[in-house]
């Protein structure tokens, strides 16, 4: 059962949430999972499937309201906006960061993870807090705001674009200074990218030019492409593929903190 979980950020600023353990009374390591939207979704108190496999996984999961969620009031909502790659970003990893200092989690094992502006969120976490998580799991996200302002079929309609230009725009610097793509060489942690090849809302596009700039950077990747998929999975062979390699990158990446963990344990023993 989630419990719910809340703290006072940086700024001064009550950020509600849900946290629920692998188990309860046991410290286990963390999912930090990033709804998407960002502004008017949020993550709700109820069953959810996604919280529950990452349980039986063996991962407590955290699931926060940050500055531009909906359900809180507009003025939290456009708290928000502007703030996609700072701000709101900053409040995930400090509710993270306040489950740790409260000793409810394993923190040997934080990782991010979301879809649409969550699995942004999850890059943009990598990049700007890149010595706190230790992986990413990013479905149908999306990779440089100044290329998605253009291309996203939010802007179709004028209602939409002005939408974007208020929750999202910037300079044309600023975008990029907060665009995942642009900023590789900050990102030290694991990802496993999903995405569909008929995704309108974030563009299959931007997740080919993520995939071949990861490789020129040498990043740690794993990645799959999903035939007649649009913004997230719906065909249940499909959606059972993806949670088989969300399971297989969670397990390769716990062993390898593992065991990075126990080969720094032996050396300091050594010297």
């Amino acid at each position: 059962e989630a419990e719910y979980f809340s703290y006072v950020n940086s700024e001064g600023v009550e950020i509600p949430g849900w946290f629920q353990p692998a188990e309860k009374g046991v410290k286990s390591p963390l999912v930090v999972y990033i709804h998407g939207g960002p502004h008017g979704p949020f993550n709700e108190y109820g069953f959810s499937p996604r919280y529950h496999i990452l349980n039986q996984l063996g991962y407590s999961v955290y699931a926060p309201n940050f500055r531009g969620s909906g359900g809180f009031g507009l003025n939290f909502q456009e708290a928000g906006y502007k703030r996609w790659g700072t701000g709101m970003i900053d409040d995930m990893q400090q509710g993270a960061q306040a489950l740790v200092d409260a000793g409810l989690v394993d923190d040997s094992q934080i990782c991010a993870m979301g879809g649409s502006y969550g699995g942004y969120g999850t890059a943009q976490s990598l990049v700007r807090h890149a010595d706190f998580y230790d992986c990413g799991i990013i479905i149908a996200g999306f990779f440089d705001i100044e290329a998605l302002v253009n291309k996203t079929d939010v802007t179709d309609s004028y209602t939409g674009r002005q939408y974007m230009k208020a929750a999202a725009g910037g300079s044309p610097e600023e975008l990029r200074n907060i665009s995942p793509l642009r900023n590789l060489d900050k990102i030290k942690a694991p990802i496993l990218l999903l995405h569909g090849k008929k995704d309108e809302r974030t563009p299959f596009k931007g997740a080919q030019e993520m995939v071949s700039a990861m490789k020129k950077a040498g990043l740690d990747f794993e990645y799959k492409y999903y035939n007649k998929e649009g913004h997230g999975n719906r065909k249940m062979e499909n959606r059972i593929d993806e949670w088989k390699r969300v399971a297989k990158f969670l397990e390769r990446t716990r062993n390898s903190k593992l065991a990075s963990r126990t080969t720094e344990g032996d050396n300091s023993s050594a010297e």
